[in-house]
């Protein structure tokens, strides 16, 4: 009975009934190797990043310590939380990749993620 009480609590909190929450990642960016064929055209990398809370969390990555702006006609671009990296480049783009979630009650980091182009 104690453990029904808890999922309960649990499910009307996440379902943001005025609740504030501070955000906690529900998926988190992986590492990626990408094979880099001769006259392939097709050169995108997707990291992925989902977050919860309340208010909902906005997102920001960092590429080896330092923040990526997406800004239109960029080669980066936001979906959601999701890093979508176009047209990659080897000197500019492998390293390091962070995602950083935020609302009102503070920041999350998520584990770092690499990118290497072979």
């Amino acid at each position: 009975m104690r453990c029904l009480l808890v999922i309960n609590l649990l499910s009307t909190l996440l379902r943001g009934n005025g609740v504030l929450l501070r955000p906690v990642f529900t998926k988190q960016p992986g590492s990626v190797v990408f094979p880099l064929q001769p006259g392939e055209n097709r050169r995108e990398v997707v990291f992925s990043c989902e977050a919860q809370g309340h208010p909902p969390p906005f997102y920001r990555w960092k590429l080896n310590d330092s923040f990526i702006m997406p800004r239109l006609g960029s080669r980066y671009s936001l979906m959601g939380g999701n890093l979508h990296i176009s047209q990659l480049n080897k000197e500019e783009d492998i390293g390091i990749y962070q995602c950083l979630a935020s609302n009102s009650l503070g920041t999350i980091v998520s584990r770092e993620a690499s990118l290497h182009i072979a």
